[in-house]
């Protein structure tokens, strides 16, 4: 869940849009530290994921972020639920 709110962040906040795009898709994590150093099939995932956002045309990035602000809940409500 909280996870789930972190990707909604970042995809709000256009912050690492492409980290966040590869954390929705893969349900994984990884750092620039990780990859540089992991030649697995979950890394190469990850980096695909990674490039296909970069690719999208802007249209598709903008329809991606508004289904992660539907798909995950935000921060605020995750703590007031508390």
């Amino acid at each position: 869940m909280v996870y789930g709110a972190l990707i909604r962040v970042m995809a709000e906040l256009h912050n690492n849009s492409a980290v966040a795009y590869a954390m929705d898709k893969t349900k994984m994590y990884f750092s620039e530290e990780d990859l540089k150093e992991s030649h697995s099939k979950a890394a190469q995932r990850w980096r695909d994921k990674e490039y296909e956002f970069g690719r999208m045309p802007m249209k598709k990035q903008i329809a991606w972020r508004e289904r992660v602000k539907r798909k995950y809940p935000s921060l605020a409500k995750i703590v007031a639920s508390l």
